[in-house]
């Protein structure tokens, strides 16, 4: 997939390029006591790899869909792909409560008696899901309060942000996660290390296609049920996983759309439950022993 392929020519051009400056060999560095290699332990990032001024983020109005909205963007300045980004908002302060029910007033309705103190109580936060290569601007992400989207720019300007969270991808497949905290001016590393090319050992992993290159950030694998979530996923590629599964054998009981394709095997065995969430760029596969 996209970006996945662009991280491995960048890293094998920066091979090639060591290569090149060494006069076109690259030796091992047998510098160590009694001429053993030196190998390098491979390490976590640290814990501000990506600095907050790396994500160059603003918020605006924007039309989504035909809506309007107002969204939060960035461009990559980073080395790395950015394959999520997460920032949450708090409100202002300074800000008088007179301010705040004016801000949030056009927002009132019988589902949202009280969006001033859903606001206060909840926050604020805009997430781009869809990744990011470096030296790239997002689409853009919607602002939500609650599960309500902010379309008012005097909405966002009651708030101030809080936590940026940012998951990035290294050259070896690996997506780390920080966070960057503004008001204290620190940054955090996340314990959870994803490994985007995890796959499932058990019988329905076997059962299911896999999508080349993908990048796949949440995999549940027991011996009843294979699911995954994978990113960076346009119409073309869940296109062609559907005719995958339907070459595997998921083809009884059919049932299908742009967005979703479900069906029993022909061995009668299993079910398969495909979604695709094309705002996000999103697939996720349900894959099911039947009982």
């Amino acid at each position: 997939m996209k970006t996945r392929s662009m991280a491995v020519l960048l890293s094998m051009g920066l091979a090639f390029s060591l290569s090149a400056c060494s006069g076109g060999s690259v030796e091992a560095d047998t510098g160590s006591a009694g001429g053993a290699s030196a190998v390098a332990e491979k390490t976590d990032p640290a814990k501000d790899e990506v600095k907050a001024e790396e994500i160059a983020w603003t918020a605006s109005d924007v039309v989504i869909d035909g809506k309007r909205r107002v969204a939060i963007q960035y461009e990559n300045k980073s080395a790395y792909t950015i394959a999520n980004l997460r920032i949450d908002f708090v409100i202002r302060e300074d800000l008088s409560e007179e301010e705040l029910q004016a801000a949030f007033s056009d927002m009132q309705s019988e589902i949202n008696a009280d969006p001033a103190g859903n606001a206060k109580k909840n926050g604020m936060w805009g997430e781009v899901s869809i990744p990011v290569l470096p030296g790239e601007s997002s689409e853009p992400g919607p602002l939500e309060v609650g599960a309500i989207y902010i379309n008012d720019m005097a909405q966002f300007e009651a708030v101030e942000p809080d936590l940026m969270k940012i998951a990035f991808l290294t050259d070896d497949g690996k997506m780390y996660e920080e966070t960057y905290d503004f008001k204290n001016d620190s940054y955090s590393l996340n314990s959870k290390v994803i490994d985007t090319a995890e796959w499932g050992s058990e019988e329905p992993a076997t059962m299911s296609p896999k999508i080349d290159g993908a990048i796949v950030v949440d995999v549940e694998d027991t011996a009843d049920r294979f699911s995954f979530e994978a990113i960076d996923v346009d119409q073309g590629e869940f296109d062609a996983y559907v005719d995958a599964c339907k070459e595997a054998g998921f083809t009884v009981d059919p049932a299908e759309t742009d967005q979703t394709y479900y069906a029993d095997h022909v061995d009668g065995g299993f079910h398969v439950d495909c979604f695709y969430y094309p705002g996000r760029q999103q697939l996720t596969i349900y894959l099911d022993r039947l009982q």
